[in-house]
């Protein structure tokens, strides 16, 4: 069950961008509707997190999408494949949960 931190745009394949997190399986998600990307991370209660994801444009590969934890790129296993088609190639987004 995903919980959206932050959503960006429209809900159509390739115009969308998200970060959300599972509960269930421990897992941060950057995805843009259509190719995803799964970072490991069990989080501990009551302390903060920062959250960033990085798309650098062209198709959604784990070179182009990043996830950052803390500031540290967390890597990733990468969901499928799609170009998305944000204004000027490039989204970034970023929030904090506790």
């Amino acid at each position: 069950s995903w919980r959206n931190i932050i959503t960006v745009g429209t809900s159509a394949v390739g115009e969308q961008a998200s970060i959300g997190y599972d509960p269930n399986q421990d897992q941060l998600y950057f995805g843009t509707y259509g190719g995803d990307i799964y970072v490991t991370h069990t989080p501990v209660l009551g302390k903060w997190y920062h959250v960033a994801a990085t798309f650098t444009g062209g198709s959604t590969t784990s070179s182009t999408m990043n996830v950052y934890l803390n500031g540290v790129n967390m890597g990733g296993v990468p969901n499928g494949t799609q170009t998305p088609s944000f204004t000027n190639n490039q989204l970034s987004t970023a929030y904090c949960v506790a």
